[in-house]
């Protein structure tokens, strides 16, 4: 029997753009846990979540301060697949016609 087709369209991951504390730091406080995740119509695969999303997405600006801190251990969640993207905004990237501009087109 093959296995059952993704038939589900692709999610895109949250956006997640921290905190900027009186410190001028731009926080991010991430938590880690399992999760299940129907990523195929119908079955339900145990996943792992960061602050109750599927891989985030963080945005800083260029030249921010940033801390990242993750609330427990990563290395047997990284094994899991537990990954996620980090974008820096600036003023290359905005002017640039070789990047994409709009987050989250499929």
């Amino acid at each position: 029997m093959p296995p059952p087709a993704f038939d589900r369209p692709l999610v895109i991951p949250a956006q997640l753009h921290g905190a900027t504390g009186p410190d001028g730091v731009c926080h991010h406080r991430l938590r880690l846990a399992p999760g299940r995740s129907e990523l195929v119509t119908g079955v339900h695969t145990a996943t792992w979540r960061t602050t109750g999303h599927l891989g985030p997405t963080l945005r800083i600006a260029r030249g921010k301060r940033v801390d990242i801190y993750v609330h427990t251990t990563t290395g047997p969640q990284v094994y899991a697949g537990l990954a996620g993207m980090l974008i820096v905004d600036d003023d290359a990237a905005e002017s640039s016609r070789l990047l994409p501009h709009t987050y989250g087109v499929r």
